[in-house]
């Protein structure tokens, strides 16, 4: 929202689908009689200012309420990584010289970021435990205790995470056709 952009609600629903991408269902309830001064207005994460930490922390004790592709834990899911990311950059990127990045993937990069940044800090393998925890929850899966924080394996949870979207962005496009 912050560089320019304009952001519709999906109505109580809430979560990510198909429907929330086509112009009976969405834009034009979300649009209605606004102006593009009250669009650019908008405040639609209102409750997506709750604390990074706070939330993680809740995740982690199971009290983070988390509903299966609700767009609000992705936005806090977002809003986490990126957290997350600039906590460890300093640990991180002390080491990065040595990396070979030659015909990795930004998933490969991504995975590998947050590996390392796992194996460095334990705070910040608490918090990555944490954001894991909410993708899975997410996805609608559950996530089993004792789970190494592996790059294959982070890897493989953002993997999950990118699937469920791009499934409802294909479906999302379908509709165009």
């Amino acid at each position: 929202l912050r560089a320019g952009g304009y952001q519709l609600g999906n109505g109580a629903r809430g979560i990510f689908n198909k429907d929330a991408h086509g112009m009976v269902e969405s834009y034009i309830p979300g649009v209605r009689d606004q102006s593009w001064a009250a669009l650019r207005n908008r405040d639609l994460s209102r409750d997506g200012r709750m604390n990074v930490e706070l939330w993680l922390e809740q995740v982690n004790a199971g009290r983070g309420m988390i509903v299966k592709g609700s767009t609000w834990c992705m936005m806090m899911i977002t809003r986490a990584l990126t957290w997350l990311l600039n906590k460890a950059s300093l640990l991180i990127f002390g080491s990065i010289s040595g990396v070979a990045s030659a015909g990795m993937t930004a998933l490969d990069y991504l995975a590998w970021m947050l590996g390392r940044g796992a194996a460095l800090s334990l705070e910040i393998s608490g918090y990555l435990t944490s954001i894991i925890n909410a993708i899975f929850r997410f996805t609608g899966r559950t996530m089993l205790t004792g789970v190494s924080l592996t790059t294959a394996f982070i890897r493989w949870v953002l993997g999950l995470l990118y699937g469920s979207l791009s499934l409802v962005a294909r479906q999302a496009l379908s509709l165009l056709r």
